[in-house]
This record gives C-alpha cells, sequence and structure tokens, in this order.
C-alpha cells in the first residue's frame, strides 16, 4: 500500500455476483463477511488515505443494490 517514498493508495475489488448469497461456511453471507473485510480494512487506514472500492460482478439493479449493500455495512 505504501510506496518507497511513503505515498500510496489502495482499490479493492468486491464480486457483487450471486453466489456472495450463499453461506461462507460460517452462517453468513460471503457478502456480509466480505463487507466486515472491507470495513475492517478501510478502519486500519489513515484519514484522507486515497482508497477505492469497485463492485464488479452484477449490472443493473443488482449492481446498485450490491452497492448499497457494502455501504450500509
Amino acid at each position: 500500500m505504501t510506496g518507497a517514498d511513503g505515498s500510496g493508495s489502495l482499490v479493492m475489488v468486491l464480486d457483487s455476483s450471486g453466489s456472495m448469497g450463499h453461506d461462507d461456511g460460517t452462517g453468513r453471507t460471503r457478502m456480509e463477511s466480505a463487507r466486515t473485510a472491507v470495513g475492517t480494512v478501510v478502519d486500519g487506514l489513515p484519514d484522507g488515505y486515497p482508497t477505492g472500492l469497485r463492485v464488479h460482478g452484477a449490472t443493473g439493479r443488482k449492481a446498485s443494490r450490491a452497492r448499497e449493500a457494502v455501504l450500509r455495512g
């Protein structure tokens, strides 16, 4: 995340395909676990750290719902 000069940025890619609604083996959906992981990473970043999130794997309404699910976290 950090280059030799101390600068850096982070872009995360989140799968929002239908399989993310499946159980991840812990009783939670894969999306719930991914959302928790994204939150953990973001919480560990310094304020103002350049960060992006790309949602991949769904189009149209499904993509909108997937983005909303992540942001609701």
